[in-house]
């Protein structure tokens, strides 16, 4: 059976701008080796739920590992597994931002949603604001501090007690909008467990202003001219969801190699895979050279795993930056470090390779992520070529796989790979995707 290598270039997919006379970064860029390896397999179109509908990384990672959306554990408890925070499985979890608000009509009303600190006064907030309690909830605030990408006031909340984590966030993540108060969401099950989870929450938020704004660091902070940090937003309450490991779903030995994205990190925690990490780089020779050493590392991987993720998130990064160019650069710089996979790795290992994105990144416009559709290419032995001779989103529309959903891309790299079990055989107790690596045989009895 053959192996599988997926690599993501995170937020491929991309729009049209004038700086690239009408082409994606993707179109644009000169890319002999995607193209070389376009024409040696089968090309498509994937969409990570639906069309026109953008996702983050975490939740397309999390169906493209052929796992339903619906039991997505939460973002706000794979940054919790990244940062090595324990929780128990009932417990709520709330990702946080430090920020400044004013007072306003009743209201808080948003200054600024993401505030720059350093260690020390990050540290000494955090303190004031570590423990609450009421009506048998309590909560823990838990600074993420150097563990986390950026140093912005990161923490996660720990809630414990009856509560819910179907609620809504406080975070208005746009800066034109007021601190949101946290309700239940409609039509859950846990109505009770909500409204008792979204007053506590509401009311620790509260105090949370209170203990914050008199604090010596804000004092300082206004003689200086500057916000004071005295308010914390929540988002992405997340609650553990009963998902099997990666291994007991497929029988294969799994790893995630990340760019420098740590919710992904712990994502693969949460799901067993083992993980490593690399720092994402800023400058095109930089990053040329060091993807030359991670896919020359691909040989021994290789040998280890059945499965192999990278998710290079370098692609998603320059999109963010709003410079086509550069996302241009950076995919080319991928491109010339792919002649170590295709000359170096690929004559020596029977494997499926997959290069796609998980989802858009719009180089242009206001949106952050965007629906539109993403490239997907597949070689290996036994793949039956389509005509396909490009890699990119519009060439991509032409090539044999049509249109998937990453629901479906599981099924269709072990059916690639002779992994796929036959629809409907009871050969093991947990009816599995894959064919059993093991059964359990029946004893001869005397």
């Amino acid at each position: 059976m053959s192996k599988i290598l997926l690599l993501i270039l995170d937020g491929l997919s991309d729009k049209p701008s004038e700086e690239l006379k009408y082409r994606t970064p993707l179109e644009a860029a000169y890319t002999p080796n995607l193209d070389k390896l376009a024409s040696r397999g089968i090309n498509g179109v994937m969409d990570p739920i639906s069309q026109g509908i953008p996702l983050r990384s975490e939740t397309s990672h999390f169906i493209l590992f052929g796992y339903p959306l619906e039991d997505f554990p939460g973002r706000a408890l794979c940054e919790a597994k990244y940062a090595g925070i324990s929780f128990d499985s009932g417990d709520v979890l709330c990702a946080t931002n430090f920020a400044s608000v004013i007072q306003e009509k009743g209201y808080f009303g948003v200054i600024e949603r993401e505030i720059k600190l350093n260690e020390e006064e990050m540290v000494d907030l955090s303190r004031e604001i570590s423990e609450y309690k009421e009506d048998d909830v309590s909560i823990r605030y838990t600074y993420i501090g150097k563990t986390s990408r950026v140093n912005r006031g990161y923490g996660i909340l720990t809630v414990k007690g009856e509560v819910s984590d179907k609620i809504t966030d406080s975070d208005p993540y746009y800066n034109d909008m007021p601190v949101i108060e946290i309700e239940p969401l409609e039509g859950n099950k846990e109505m009770d467990m909500a409204r008792l989870t979204s007053g506590v929450l509401n009311n620790y938020l509260r105090w949370v202003h209170k203990r914050l704004s008199d604090h010596p660091i804000n004092v300082k902070r206004r003689s200086q001219g500057l916000n004071p940090v005295n308010f914390l937003l929540t988002l992405w309450a997340s609650r553990r969801t009963m998902v099997e490991s990666f291994y007991d779903r497929y029988g294969m030995k799994a790893i995630s190699i990340i760019g420098d994205h740590p919710v992904l990190n712990g994502l693969a925690r949460e799901l067993g895979m083992d993980e490593e990490e690399f720092p994402c780089l800023d400058n095109k020779k930089d990053i040329e050279g060091f993807y030359c050493q991670l896919f020359g590392k691909l040989n021994k991987y290789l040998e280890d795993y059945d499965f192999i993720h990278i998710n290079a998130r370098d692609t998603d990064l320059a999109a963010h930056t709003k410079r086509p160019v550069w996302k241009k650069d950076v995919i080319e710089a991928i491109d010339s470090a792919l002649k170590v996979l295709i000359d170096d790795v690929m004559p020596h290992h029977d494997f499926l390779l997959t290069i796609t994105g998980d989802h858009g990144a719009p180089s242009v416009g206001d949106l952050l992520h965007c629906g539109e559709s993403v490239p997907v290419l597949m070689t290996g032995e036994r793949i039956l070529t389509d005509n396909v001779k490009q890699f990119n989103e519009r060439a991509a529309i032409y090539g044999g796989l049509g249109r998937i959903y990453a629901k479906d891309y599981m099924n269709i790299v072990l059916n690639f790979t002779d992994r796929i079990n036959m629809y409907g055989l009871r050969l093991t107790p947990r009816i599995s995707p894959t064919r059993p690596g093991k059964v359990k045989r029946l004893e001869i009895l005397e």
